[in-house]
C-alpha cells in the first residue's frame, strides 16, 4: 500500500485479496489528509476482510460449475468436474481457496504424473487452472498462483501412419459392420469421436463429394468453427452404402441411438490390445 501524488491529487495503491493492484483516490491535495484517507481506508478494509467468509474449495466448485454449464459444452463441464474433483480430493475439502499455493498446485501435478501420465497432469492443468484464475462466476473474483505453474510437458511422441495392408488387416479384425464402418470414415476423413457421433445426413454433399462439419444444438465442433472435408472414393462408398440400409438421421448410430463417448473409446480400446501399432490411431477417435 503506498500513494502517489497525480495532477495535484494523491492517489492509494493497494492489492487486494486476489493478488490484484488496484488504485483509488483520495481526493486529497495534501499528505497529511491523503494519509488520514489512509488509514479510515486501511481501518474499513481490516473490518471487511474480518467478517469476510472465506471461500472454500466445495463452495468454489460448486458455483464454477453452475457457471461453466451456462458457457460450455457438456463435455468440458465433465472435465472441469474432473479436475476440480481430483484437486479436491488431493488437497482437502474444506480448504479456503486463498490458502491454496503454487506448491499445492505443483504436488497434484507431479503426483498426476507419477500415477497416471504426464498428458493426464496437463489436461487437469488445462482445465483447473482457467477455472480459479480472475474468473468471477457467481460474483466471486479468485486469483490463486495455479496459474504460474508451468504445463507439465508430456514426451514427445513422433505421428504414426499405417500402411495399406495394415489399414486392411484392421477392418478385417472388425466384426462389427457399423463399427468398422465408423473406424473407416474416420481414417479416411480424420474427423474426430464427437464429429462422427454426432455426423448426420445433411452434413453430406454426395454429388460434391465432400462433408461439411456442422455445429448443432447438441454439438459444437472444437473449434466452434465449420469445415468441409473432401470424400475420396472408399469413404464415399462406406456412406451410401450406410445411407440405403439406414433410417436413423445419424450416420453413426447404434439401435437408433447416438453412439457414446464411452462406447467407442471402450471398443478403440479393445482394438488397440488386439492390434498393438494402431494404438496411435485409436487415440484420433
Amino acid at each position: 500500500m503506498f500513494l502517489s501524488k497525480r495532477d495535484g491529487i494523491w492517489t492509494l495503491f493497494y492489492t487486494d485479496e486476489t493478488g490484484k493492484r488496484r488504485k483509488c483516490s483520495t481526493g486529497e491535495h495534501t499528505k497529511p489528509e491523503a494519509l488520514a484517507f489512509v488509514k479510515r481506508f486501511d481501518a474499513e478494509e481490516r473490518e471487511r476482510k474480518r467478517t469476510l467468509k472465506p471461500v472454500t474449495l466445495p463452495m468454489f466448485q460448486e458455483i464454477y460449475l453452475a457457471f461453466s454449464r451456462s458457457v460450455h459444452t457438456a463435455k468440458t463441464v465433465r472435465a472441469n468436474y474432473t479436475a476440480l474433483r481430483m484437486f479436491s480430493g488431493f488437497i482437502g475439502s474444506n480448504v479456503a481457496m486463498h490458502t491454496i499455493s503454487s506448491t499445492d498446485c505443483e504436488r497434484f501435478l507431479a503426483d498426476r504424473t507419477s500415477k497416471a501420465s504426464a498428458w493426464t497432469a496437463r489436461k487437469y492443468r488445462l482445465h483447473w487452472v482457467p477455472c480459479s484464475n480472475g474468473r468471477r462466476p457467481g460474483g466471486i473474483s479468485l486469483r490463486i498462483p495455479g496459474a504460474r505453474v508451468a504445463k507439465p510437458r508430456p514426451p514427445e511422441v513422433l505421428p504414426a501412419f499405417f500402411t495399406r495392408e495394415e489399414f486392411k488387416a484392421l477392418r478385417r479384425h472388425i466384426a462389427d459392420r457399423d463399427f468398422r464402418d465408423l473406424v473407416t470414415v474416420a481414417a479416411l476423413t480424420g474427423l474426430r469421436s464427437g464429429e462422427l457421433r454426432a455426423m448426420e445426413w445433411d452434413w453430406l454433399d454426395f454429388s460434391r463429394r465432400t462433408l461439411t462439419v456442422k455445429n448443432t444444438e447438441h454439438f459444437k465442433t472444437k473449434s466452434k468453427r465449420t469445415r468441409i472435408v473432401p470424400l475420396c472414393d472408399e469413404a464415399l462408398t462406406v456412406l451410401l452404402s450406410r445411407r440405403e440400409r439406414t433410417t436413423s438421421p445419424l450416420v453413426f448410430a447404434r439401435r437408433g441411438r447416438a453412439l457414446t463417448e464411452s462406447y467407442v473409446s471402450m471398443r478403440s480400446r479393445r482394438l488397440s490390445k488386439r492390434l498393438g501399432y494402431l494404438l496411435d490411431f485409436t487415440s484420433t477417435l
